[in-house]
């Protein structure tokens, strides 16, 4: 459930979080800026469609605003990217790594890899789509903040792929 006090209620957000393409066509057709908005928080319309999974609205907002919104960080380092990968979103993780395939190299403000978060947040479908995607093997091996890889904190969460 989205909480509204979190949000500042506008257009862009309204249309975002009832996921009416059309209503949110007519806005940017008028005012493209909004698509980089931020809210309390510091994320984007891009964000909020990230996490509802409505592919149709990423792809509008990415339509607007190729690549500057998708490497857009909110309040915790997170680009729209990451959100899809914590959320486990496929078909919207697919899509932003399309447009922007670089977004996905972006850490987090805990210096987080979207890698160490698809493991945190037991999102292995989306790991194995990053995985099939990013082919700079520096970025594979990376560690954490605490100089943890993926694997590292796979073995320390006891975490394995579901057969």
């Amino acid at each position: 459930m989205i909480s509204w006090n979190i949000f500042r209620n506008t257009p862009s957000y309204i249309a975002a979080i009832l996921g009416d393409v059309d209503f949110a066509k007519e806005l940017l057709r008028r005012k493209p800026t909004l698509v980089s908005e931020v809210d309390l928080h510091k994320s984007t319309p891009l964000h909020l469609a990230s996490a509802t999974n409505n592919v149709e609205f990423v792809t509008l907002l990415l339509n607007v605003s190729p690549g500057n919104v998708c490497r857009a960080q909110d309040a915790l380092g997170r680009c729209p990217v990451h959100v899809a990968a914590i959320k486990g979103r496929i078909d919207v993780l697919k899509e932003l790594m399309r447009v922007d395939p670089g977004a996905a190299l972006v850490r987090t403000d805990q210096d987080d890899s979207i890698l160490h978060l698809c493991v945190k947040f037991n999102q292995f479908e989306a790991l194995k789509v990053l995985m099939e995607n990013i082919s700079d093997d520096t970025f594979l091996k990376c560690g954490d903040y605490d100089g943890n890889t993926i694997l590292h904190l796979s073995v320390l969460n006891q975490q394995s792929e579901p057969r």
